[in-house]
């Protein structure tokens, strides 16, 4: 769901007040929050990733079993949106604080996990949190139309319009 007018707004000038209040990106949990829930609603590899079963697995208290060698994908668009979640299709980036953040966090898988992982995950992190508080500090962004979702391998957002301005120091 985006937000339009004034609750947008709002959220918007708090994180550009933080952003100014703490001078580097890295260290604004509102910003964290937001990336988070962004890469947690569209990741990059939203059909997910493959791997093989080194061994059997017991599935069921030993009822079943996926045997060794057999092709396992995981969805990661479809595993991060749990139905433990209150709106998991919703943009909440408040989901990142407080006690609920844990459990968020162990749903989300936006650069798989383990020795496969995404290598350039921490460089991505690091490229968007910068990116994403220049724009803030410096623009205002109005939704004039929602966009849709496309998915093939990855999940893209696609015919969103935006209106931007620059911010004007003295009311923001």
């Amino acid at each position: 769901m985006y937000r339009s007018g004034k609750a947008r707004a709002s959220a918007e000038s708090g994180l550009r007040a933080e952003l100014r209040a703490v001078k580097d990106p890295s260290k604004s949990p509102a910003l964290a929050a937001c990336v988070k829930e962004s890469m947690r609603l569209n990741p990059s590899a939203a059909l997910g990733v493959l791997r093989y079963a080194g061994r059997d697995i017991p599935l069921d208290g030993g009822k079943a079993r996926i045997p060794a060698g057999s092709c396992i994908g995981f969805p990661i668009f479809t595993i991060q949106r749990p139905t433990s979640l209150e709106a998991p299709d919703d943009f909440r980036p408040r989901r990142w604080e407080g006690e609920g953040a844990a459990a968020v966090a162990a749903a989300t898988l936006p650069f798989s996990t383990g020795p496969r992982q995404c290598v350039g995950q921490a460089f991505a992190v690091t490229e968007v949190h910068a990116v994403a508080a220049a724009l803030v500090e410096r623009y205002c962004f109005e939704m004039a139309a929602a966009p849709h979702a496309v998915t093939a391998l990855t999940r893209k957002p696609e015919g969103a319009r935006l209106y931007v301005r620059l911010v004007d120091d003295a009311t923001a």
